[in-house]
């Protein structure tokens, strides 16, 4: 008796705090435009069912389209973060972490096409979906590093010196202006 009483009181406060919550008829409308959209196009009425939504009812709708797109069009659930990102930039890391808490697998690729998508954003993407999928942590925050390009060509033994690193010896010498070799793009 006294879990059935904890049970009811848990959902009455979960009523009560989600008051922007989706009416039934909202949620059905969702899911119909979800399911009757094909696979290519998911992605882009997915953007349009978040775009066109109230800003009450924007962050519901933005989980409610990625479930639907999950549980109706598991194939474009990247295609459709991707698409929300591009469209709602500030609803990207929102997306992409409802999108890895429904499939933990495609963690890295998610958080990337966001991060690609709406770069402005990257840190919050990489905060999110990091919680979303604990065990991929390092391999999204790794994504979300830039890599900073130190000067373009070679270095002295033949390696990539455009992300050199301080231990290279053309990083350490630069020599004369005579002796520095030409960058990769100018090499014949």
């Amino acid at each position: 008796m006294k879990k059935m009483m904890m049970l009811i009181a848990a959902v009455l406060v979960a009523a009560s705090v989600s008051a922007n919550a989706l009416t039934a008829e909202q949620l059905s409308v969702i899911e119909n435009t979800i399911s009757g959209a094909k696979l290519a196009k998911v992605g882009t009425v997915a953007s349009e069912l978040v775009t066109k939504a109230t800003e009450a009812d924007r962050k519901d709708v933005v989980v409610q389209v990625v479930r639907a797109t999950k549980s109706h069009k598991a194939g474009a659930l990247v295609q459709t973060v991707v698409a929300i990102s591009k469209e709602n930039p500030d609803m990207a890391p929102l997306a992409a972490s409802t999108a890895v808490s429904l499939s933990k697998r495609q963690a890295v690729k998610i958080a990337k096409a966001a991060m690609q998508a709406a770069p402005a954003y990257v840190e919050n993407i990489s905060r999110e979906v990091a919680v979303a999928a604990p065990q991929y942590a390092a391999q999204v925050l790794a994504a979300a590093t830039p890599k900073v390009p130190v000067f373009p060509g070679k270095d002295a033994y033949g390696n990539d010196a455009g992300y050199a690193s301080m231990y290279s010896p053309v990083a350490l010498d630069m020599g004369t202006s005579g002796d520095r070799r030409q960058p990769a793009y100018d090499q014949p």
